[in-house]
């Protein structure tokens, strides 16, 4: 687990959830000891200029063909002037064995002054082993933004929840989509301006959630 949990097995539970949405620096998590997939690394990018990203800049865990779970997805930091490009990021859990869980995707923060990227950025949790694991966490802030906004994507697999970290959190928007799974905790606060649940997705709280402005669950979430 790292931005998603890991995904579980009957034989063990996957891996928790750690770090931090906005400020993204750990490694991924291995799938367990000897032969589980490898987490991913860690991608600082700063630049007050330009960054252009045309290619792929990935931190995903790495698969196993052996009876473990895959790694968990890393980290990608990105503070940039402008963003630009087409190409993708990702930091997507790796795929677990036969009897291995999925591992968790990862985090990834992008903070710009202008936004230009059309690529794919992309965080969801491993497939096959006995079960998914949880999308990772996508937060995307432009310097115009007061508190940024929060992804929770699992591209349409049913894996494991995405849990907030325990804290307060300010956010201007949150969408869940996709069979994303993002889970609030007892004693957990936060503060939306608008929230969206949609496309088989599903937010389960415990905790409190405000949100100032709209608040939509549509087509099946």
């Amino acid at each position: 687990g790292y931005g998603g949990l890991g995904g579980y097995t009957s034989y063990t539970s996957g891996g928790s959830a750690y770090g931090n949405i906005k400020e993204p620096y750990d490694l991924g998590s291995g799938g367990g000891s000897p032969y589980g997939g490898k987490g991913g690394g860690a991608v600082i990018l700063r630049s007050t200029g330009t960054i252009l990203i045309n290619g792929t800049i990935s931190a995903d865990g790495t698969g196993t063909t052996y009876r473990q779970g895959g790694g968990s997805g890393g980290s990608i930091y990105i503070n940039a002037g402008k963003i630009e490009g087409n190409g993708l990021i990702s930091v997507n859990g790796g795929t677990g064995g036969s009897d291995g869980g999925g591992g968790g995707a990862g985090r990834i923060a992008i903070y710009y002054g202008e936004n230009n990227f059309t690529g794919i950025i992309s965080a969801y949790g491993g497939t096959v082993g006995q079960t998914r694991g949880g999308a990772g966490t996508i937060f995307l802030k432009g310097s115009g933004q007061t508190y940024g906004d929060l992804k929770v994507d699992n591209y349409n697999y049913d894996g494991m929840v995405t849990p907030i970290i325990d804290g307060s959190h300010n956010f201007d928007k949150i969408e869940v989509i996709r069979k994303g799974k993002l889970e609030i905790s007892a004693g957990d606060t936060l503060a939306i301006s608008n929230l969206y649940v949609k496309e088989n997705a599903v937010m389960i709280s415990a905790g409190n959630v405000n949100v100032s402005q709209e608040f939509s669950v549509e087509n099946n979430g």
